[in-house]
């Protein structure tokens, strides 16, 4: 039989349900605010409306699972990290929010069709699920709502869905097969990156858009279909996609990949850029970082062959025979091929009057000293001239002393493989403003550099170029190792603090969070990790001579404030307001704004302050001590 007992009869500030040793507290309006018993199978209690936030969260005793009709809607964090391995939800459930089943034990759910919307990450981690059957209500899946449930196998989809977001089967690595609704319009960032069991992907014709990684490391993707004019946003949505070959209208028409009709073809990795383009797809050369063939306009003005040198897949150019963009496959040292696909190597309109030279002697050739061409304004990004090999039937053996000196519009060189020595300032940059350029050189493997060849400009090479990109993702790598690593450690403390009976402030009460929860933030706090869990925040205020104070709070980059009256003259009054506060207190006071009066919160538990300031959806952790000095900054006159 349930009892009620209310906050007359035993002091308690919210009223408690009994049933069989199951204890649940409400706040006597229909919404359960936290549970506690010996767990097992838990029937919540006819009268219910709402799971309130993290009312099961951590309840790792708790097995299963029966919500009775009227309860409309699960909140956040409601059964986060909670031993539940089946849960039975009414016909009456209209809303399931963000992290409601995040991390729990859960190994399958049916959702009614009644509910409309299922939040952002609602099953986030939920590394035990294995069946999902989804309402036929919902036309999207939010951000990561399955994202790590890497045991998920089945998943049945709503006919009506339209769009899946970012990150929402990201790493679910057990799923092998998934049935993709025929009006599916979208696929979005990472929805189903690192699917490694994934075989198969079927798109309709009704899907436009694919986002940044929406399949890669799918390694075991056997075949995917690919509908006409499939635009792939942000680029690189098939990497690393193992042997998957490609059918569908797609495969000859390609993926749209950036604006002017820039297409992609994944099968057999080529990058056509079309007539009549004068800038580069620049995001799309640095993401798709498998090209092996570019196709390139003669119209091409604006390209990076930094961006170019850093693509170590890429093989082959192709453009017109007489187009400057063949010059880009002899820096780089690729191979060229025209539309018809025949090979050629670009060669430099020959111009013998125009280079100054003399004997070379030592090398049994010809020594480049100067050159008479003048250069006005082209509009390319990069002008590459190209030294001949040989002059006049002779081999240019080498680059004198000063020979480009000063030529600041040239910003590209390619140098033949005859030459065997470059001297003194050579290609030296004037230095003017002390800026120093960068000039990109194909250079012989064997050529002796004299030490100042280059002075005034930053020589690059394709080598150097793919050294600098490796060295920088070395670095990107180990900052997200250490990052990992900080985060395991952190979760790693607070988990033990949680566990550890010994620690805590001995709350009385039910506070918003779970009794644990609060006890591992101090635990935290006290051992100086807190930095890792609050948010920032910063304080400041003006008072008007009458009593009233007008507090100003920063709080991680948004800002709200609130007045409140005191008999006071100065700013410590509010100070020692929030340092009088106890342990396991809640104190509330006002806050003035049109249309009215809002209140706000703060809540003690050990060393920290759990601030709820109204407008801005969202609460806030600070250090009291923390918070407490910044109170200090305040003075009389403020």
């Amino acid at each position: 039989m349930d009892t009620l007992i209310n906050k007359k009869d035993t002091n308690n500030p919210n009223p408690v349900l009994r049933v069989d040793g199951h204890v649940f507290h409400t706040d006597g309006k229909g919404n359960l605010i936290s549970y506690e018993g010996p767990g097992g199978d838990v029937k919540v209690p006819e009268g219910v409306s709402s799971i309130v936030i993290e009312a099961f969260a951590f309840c790792t005793q708790v097995t299963g699972v029966i919500l009775p009709e009227g309860v409309r809607t699960i909140a956040r964090r409601a059964f986060y990290r909670s031993g539940i391995k089946t849960i039975k939800l009414p016909a009456s459930l209209q809303k399931i929010d963000k992290h409601a089943f995040a991390e729990a034990s859960l190994e399958s759910i049916e959702i009614p069709d009644q509910v409309k919307v299922i939040e952002e990450r609602a099953f986030l981690n939920a590394e035990h699920l294995r069946k999902v059957k989804l309402p036929e209500g919902i036309t999207s899946l939010e951000p990561g709502v399955f994202s790590g449930c890497s045991s998920l196998q089945e998943v049945i989809l709503p006919e009506i869905l339209k769009h899946i977001e970012g990150s929402a089967f990201m790493m679910c690595t057990s799923l092998g097969h998934i049935e993709l609704p025929e009006g599916l319009v979208s696929v979005w960032d990472r929805a189903f990156r690192g699917c490694r069991s994934l075989r198969e992907i079927f798109l309709g014709d009704n899907v436009k858009a694919v986002g940044h990684a929406a399949f890669e490391d799918c390694t075991a993707l056997e075949k995917v279909r690919i509908p006409k004019n499939l635009e792939m946003k942000h680029c690189h949505a098939f990497r690393n996609t193992g042997q998957a070959v490609f059918t569908g209208p797609g495969k000859d028409s390609g993926l749209i990949v950036a604006d002017n009709n820039v297409r992609y073809f994944p099968e057999s990795r080529k990058l056509i850029v079309p007539e009549g383009i004068e800038e580069a797809p620049y995001y799309a050369l640095q993401a798709l970082r498998e090209i092996e063939i570019l196709d390139l306009p003669r119209e091409l003005k604006y390209y990076s062959l930094l961006v170019l040198a850093e693509l170590r897949s890429l093989r082959l150019i192709v453009t017109d025979r007489d187009s400057p963009m063949a010059a880009i496959a002899l820096m780089l040292d690729l191979d060229c091929a025209d539309r018809n696909g025949r090979s050629f190597v670009f060669r430099a309109p020959e111009t013998p009057d125009e280079w100054i030279i003399e004997q070379d002697e030592q090398n049994n050739g010809v020594r480049i000293m100067g050159s008479r061409r003048q250069f006005g304004y082209t509009g390319m990004q990069y002008i590459i001239w190209v030294i001949p090999d040989e002059i006049g039937g002779r081999p240019v053996t080498s680059i004198g002393r000063e020979a480009f000196y000063g030529y600041d519009q040239v910003n590209a060189y390619y140098i033949p493989d005859s030459v065997r020595r470059i001297e003194n300032r050579a290609f030296a940059r004037n230095e003017s403003g002390g800026c120093q350029k960068k000039v990109f050189v194909r250079m012989p493997k064997d050529v002796s550099v004299a030490g100042n060849a280059f002075s005034g400009a930053v020589r690059c090479t394709k080598e150097s170029v793919r050294e600098d990109a490796q060295r920088k993702a070395y670095e990107e790598a180990e900052r997200e190792r250490e990052k990992v690593f900080r985060v395991k450690t952190r979760q790693e403390s607070a988990e033990k603090a949680a566990d550890d009976p010994t620690i805590g402030t001995g709350i009385e009460g039910r506070p918003e969070l779970k009794p644990n929860v609060w006890q591992y933030l101090d635990r935290l706090c006290r051992e100086e990790l807190v930095k890792e869990l609050t948010h920032s925040f910063a304080v400041s205020g003006t008072w008007d001579g009458a009593g009233w104070a007008s507090i100003n709070m920063m709080l991680d980059g948004e800002k709200t404030w609130f007045r409140i009256s005191y008999v006071g003259n100065s700013a410590y009054d509010f100070r020692e307001f929030a340092e009088e506060i106890e342990d396991g207190e809640n104190e509330s006071f006002g806050w003035e704004s049109e249309p009215g009066w809002y209140p706000w919160s703060i809540q003690r538990r050990g060393q920290i302050f759990y601030v709820n300031p109204p407008v801005i959806e969202k609460s806030f952790f600070i250090p009291r001590d923390a918070f407490l000095s910044a109170l200090s900054g305040l003075t009389s006159d403020w």
